[in-house]
This record gives C-alpha cells, sequence and structure tokens, in this order.
C-alpha cells in the first residue's frame, strides 16, 4: 500500500498514512468502534478542531496570516452513517462548548439565508470571541455552519449566501469589519468572520439539487469533499470497556486546544520542502492530469498550508515540521477525489455538465449506428436547446475537437467521438477504489507518547 509524501504522484488507489497528529489519533481511536467510514470520521474530526483553532490562530506565510478555516462535506449514499460521523462530533464539540462558551460558540441557528446568518453574526451578536494576546484585546466572529445535510445551506435560491463564503474563506479582510447590506436597506457589520461549514451529502443531491450560483464564482473548489460509499456493521458500537477513558482522555484534550490561540511557524527543512514542491509543480498544478479539476488545484497549495498548521495545532506545536505537510497531502488525496467525483456530476464549471452530455449523446449514437459514424450537430442543438444556444453548443463541440475528444467537421456540420479518448474523460472515480480502511491507519493510531 502506498504512503504519501509531498510531491509525490497521485496514486490510483487507497494509501495508508503512517502519522497522525495527536488530537485526531485520539479522535480516531474513541471512535473506530462505530459504522461510519474512516475518512469521514477524520472530515468530522477537522471540522471541530478548525473551531477550537478560531480566528486568530494563523499560519506565517510570507507577509500572509492563513487561518485554519475549513469546509468540509461528507459525501456518502442514504444510509451511508455520514451522519453517524456528523452527530459524535457534534456531540464531542457540545460537551467542550459548555465547559469553555467563551471561545467555542454554538453553531449557527439558522442556515436558510444568508441575511440569517448575517444577523446571528452581526458585531451586536453573541458570536464574536474576545480573547487577551499579550494584554491586548483580540477580537473575531465565529461562524460555524453544522448540518447533517448540505441541503440545509443551499435550498434556497439565495446566492447571497455562496457570494459571502467564497468571499470570506481566506479569512479577516482588509479591514476589520465585513459589512453586509441587505437588498431592504439594512446592513451588518461582522468582525473578523471566521467560517468553518460542516455537512453531509450525497452525490446524487449534488447532482440534482446544487444551485447555478453555487456552481459559479469558485464555491465548490473551497470544500473538501470526503467520500466514501462503506460503512461497517457493529451492532453493539463502542462498547469496548476502555471507551470511557478514551472519552476523557479526547475531551480533556479538545478543552486545552480551544482554550489556545497560536502562531504558527515553519522549521527551516519544512519550508524548504514546501517551496521545492510549489515551484516545481506550481502548487500541483503541473501534475494534475484532470482537467476538470485544474481550478480546484489551483488552491491546493492554501489548502495544505491550512491542513498542515491544523496538523500542528491538533499535535500542540507552534511550527509546521515536514510530516505534517506530508499529512496534510494525503489528506488532499482522498479530498481530491471527492472533488473529482463532485464537480464532475454538479458541473462546477457551467459548461462541463453540457459537455459530458454532448459526449456521451456522441458516444450513444455511435454505439447504435456502427463504427465512426458522425451526427448532426444540429440534432444536438435541437436536443440541448433548453440549456444552451446552437451557437454556445457549437463552441464547446470546438473545444471538445480542440482537446482530441471529438472530431468536428465544421463545413458538414458533423460531429464523432475519438474513443477511447472520448470514454476516458467521461471516466470516474469509484470510491471502493480509493478507501481509507481501519488497517490502513491502524500504525498510526498505535503511536506512543500522546502529551
Amino acid at each position: 500500500m502506498t504512503t504519501l509524501h509531498l510531491g509525490d504522484e497521485w496514486p490510483s488507489t487507497g494509501i495508508t498514512i503512517p502519522w497522525l497528529p495527536m488530537f485526531l489519533r485520539k479522535y480516531l481511536r474513541y471512535v473506530k468502534d462505530t459504522e461510519p467510514a474512516p475518512i469521514h470520521h477524520i472530515g468530522s474530526a477537522l471540522s471541530i478542531a478548525s473551531v477550537a483553532a478560531g480566528g486568530l490562530t494563523h499560519v506565517e506565510y510570507g507577509s500572509k496570516k492563513v487561518v485554519l478555516n475549513t469546509y468540509i462535506v461528507n459525501i456518502a449514499p442514504s444510509g451511508g452513517r455520514k451522519t453517524e460521523a456528523f452527530i459524535l462530533a457534534m456531540q464531542l464539540f457540545n460537551t467542550i462548548r459548555d465547559q469553555n462558551p467563551l471561545t467555542l460558540k454554538p453553531p449557527m441557528p439558522d442556515i436558510t439565508s444568508n441575511t440569517a446568518i448575517m444577523q446571528a453574526a452581526d458585531q451586536r451578536g453573541d458570536m464574536v470571541v474576545s480573547v487577551l494576546i499579550d494584554g491586548r484585546e483580540k477580537r473575531y466572529t465565529q461562524i460555524f455552519l453544522a448540518a447533517s445535510e448540505f441541503a440545509a445551506l443551499l435550498r434556497t435560491r439565495d446566492k447571497d449566501i455562496t457570494t459571502f463564503l467564497t468571499t470570506i474563506f481566506d479569512g479577516a479582510t482588509s479591514s476589520e469589519y465585513f459589512e453586509y447590506r441587505t437588498q431592504m436597506g439594512g446592513s451588518f457589520q461582522i468582525i473578523r468572520p471566521y467560517v468553518v461549514l460542516f455537512m453531509g451529502s450525497t452525490l446524487e443531491w449534488l447532482a440534482d439539487r446544487v444551485p447555478q450560483g453555487a456552481r459559479e464564482g469558485g464555491f465548490l473548489y473551497r470544500i473538501l469533499f470526503f467520500w466514501s460509499e462503506q460503512f461497517s456493521n457493529k451492532a453493539f458500537p463502542q462498547s469496548s470497556p476502555d471507551i470511557g477513558l478514551l472519552k476523557e482522555d479526547l475531551e480533556q484534550t479538545f478543552l486545552a486546544l480551544s482554550q489556545k490561540s497560536s502562531t504558527i511557524t515553519w522549521t527551516p527543512q519544512a519550508q524548504e520542502y514546501f517551496a521545492d514542491w510549489y515551484q516545481s509543480t506550481r502548487g500541483g498544478i503541473l501534475t494534475e492530469p484532470f482537467a476538470e479539476l485544474q481550478a480546484w488545484t489551483s488552491r491546493l497549495g492554501i489548502f495544505i498550508i491550512k491542513l498542515a498548521g491544523l496538523s500542528a495545532f491538533m499535535d500542540n506545536r507552534i511550527y509546521i515540521q515536514p510530516k505534517d505537510l506530508d499529512f496534510a497531502y494525503s489528506i488532499m488525496h482522498f479530498a481530491r477525489i471527492g472533488a473529482l467525483a463532485s464537480l464532475k456530476i454538479t458541473g462546477a464549471n457551467k459548461d462541463s455538465w453540457l459537455e459530458l452530455q454532448l459526449i456521451k449523446s456522441i458516444i450513444q449514437s455511435q454505439t447504435k449506428t456502427g463504427v465512426h459514424p458522425s451526427l448532426p450537430a444540429s440534432f444536438l442543438c435541437r436536443r440541448f436547446s433548453s440549456d444552451a444556444s446552437a451557437f454556445k453548443i457549437r463552441q464547446i463541440l470546438e473545444s471538445l475537437a480542440d482537446l482530441g475528444i471529438l472530431i468536428y467537421d465544421k463545413s458538414r456540420d458533423r460531429v464523432a467521438a475519438k474513443l477511447p479518448q472520448a470514454q476516458d474523460y467521461l471516466r470516474e472515480p469509484k470510491a471502493k477504489d480509493y478507501d481509507l480502511t481501519w488497517d490502513q491507519i491502524s500504525d498510526a493510531l498505535q503511536e506512543p507518547n500522546d502529551v
């Protein structure tokens, strides 16, 4: 089984994770005897750790300060136990929030409209966290969007929600306040918003219900989708005799993390390691074979910094080591497969859904009518007239021909698919080929000397 290091070629199978930061290691030990997939537990733990890190913990990255917030959506079929993973993480979060209400605020009570979120987060509300650092008061607004179903956030036509979440993903703006004006003339001021999104979904819901506004503007490219179709059957979960001790230890660790804010720096080795990878691959763009992931990969560098910083934070350190970068890259391997499945099925690029439908129609026609037939482009224009103009459809056909996927004879206005290139373009990953099993993290779970 493959072990990933920063910059390794993306594998087409699952991988072994040989090391885990302390909090995540303790969390996975606690939930190991439950039914959800390990990657869904990892996504859940990363989400609540992001909340605990808060808006004042950040990674020094040149002149920038990278905060450790995450947008995470666990993907599974209906009945795939993703909701159980959500509940277990929220039970821990709420238990510790009761003990530390000053820096852990409750999730947003209403996430069905941007105005509802802004109203709850307004500086006059109770989501503002105030911390004394070196004798000076520092403030930020914790916006925790937690729901077992992604549909709760995106079921409305309120495009302002995705616009806001896209704008604010990287943390504090250039000014101390983020101002939001409603269409009715009202306004809200939010002090340094720090947003963490933690939800679940099915691929089918993403395909059918993600609104166009969420597909454009880059919102989906900021989400880590953790996809798995496996789960365990446990008649009596968490029934081991030491579960109480594991829970107590985990709660103490999470409480301690939630009470600190850190400036996270880099060891010289980690800084050189990251720089070599970033400069040689342009942040991973040069090594990404899937065209539909190029836009997502453009944010790979910042994702790795966030996850490496979160790894150091969860390990109770204030500096990033090379092992944090390898851990982050390994986690991004699973997020990459989730992104590929999710972006393909949603058509995050506004033309990509139509591209896939055009290719499928052409291949189906060739399969039915014989070897190397061609299809009138006018037929495709009529068939998809409700989705795009004839001019736009012909533009897409031309671009697919330029990519070597189709043959488009404009003089005859006929099109044919290049096989197997077109079939390869349609290829979809299978979750079972990439699933993370408990065996693949067994060594990391047993690492001793948690301090």
